[in-house]
């Protein structure tokens, strides 16, 4: 979102995603998203 010039709301509501669940062949996976901020993990 920032680097398209589209994060200040982003960074002003401070919302945190923890990530999400998706399921396959009947097991739920949990996707992290920390992992991909650059505030909780090394970022993309």
């Amino acid at each position: 979102m920032r680097d398209a010039q589209r994060g200040d709301r982003m960074d002003c509501e401070g919302e945190i995603h923890n990530g999400f669940h998706i399921s396959h062949d009947g097991v739920l996976d949990h996707i992290g998203l920390h992992k991909y901020s650059r505030e909780f993990g090394d970022g993309l």
